[in-house]
C-alpha cells in the first residue's frame, strides 16, 4: 500500500497477479492429472507443487546470489593484486590550506537617505 494516496503499490499488484496466475496454472495441471481424485489429495499435491516451485526458485536465487559474490570478490583479489604490483610511490607534503575568514558584506547606503538625514538634522537646529 502506498503510503502517499492510499491505493496499492502497483509492483505488489503485478505480483499479486502472477502468483494468483502461477496458483491457478499449477491447480489445473493438478485437476489434469488427477482427475479421479478427491479434492483433499489434489489440493493437497497443489500446495506441495507450489512449495516445491517457489524453494526451487529460493535455491535458484541464492545460487545466483553466490555466484556473484564469488565473482566480487574474484574482482576484488584481482584488483589488490594489482595494486601490490605497483611500485610505491611516496606522496609529496601537502601544504595546508587556508581558507580566509569570511567578511561581513558592507551595506551601501542609497545617496537619498544621506540627503534626506542631512536637511533633517539641520532642520530642528
Amino acid at each position: 500500500m502506498l503510503l502517499d494516496s492510499g491505493r496499492d503499490c502497483p509492483r505488489c499488484e503485478d505480483r499479486r497477479e502472477d502468483r494468483c496466475a502461477q496458483r491457478r496454472k499449477v491447480a489445473a495441471d493438478v485437476e489434469a492429472a488427477l482427475q479421479h481424485a478427491f479434492e483433499e489429495e489434489r489440493r493437497a499435491t497443489t500446495a506441495r507443487q507450489l512449495h516445491q516451485g517457489v524453494m526451487a526458485r529460493a535455491w535458484a536465487r541464492e545460487a545466483e546470489r553466490e555466484q556473484v559474490r564469488a565473482r566480487q570478490a574474484a574482482a576484488k583479489a584481482r584488483a589488490e593484486a594489482a595494486a601490490a604490483h605497483l611500485p610505491a610511490v611516496e606522496a609529496a607534503p601537502v601544504a595546508p590550506v587556508v581558507v580566509p575568514a569570511p567578511r561581513s558584506a558592507a551595506v551601501p547606503v542609497p545617496a537619498s537617505t544621506t540627503s534626506t538625514r542631512s536637511r533633517n538634522s539641520s532642520s530642528r537646529t
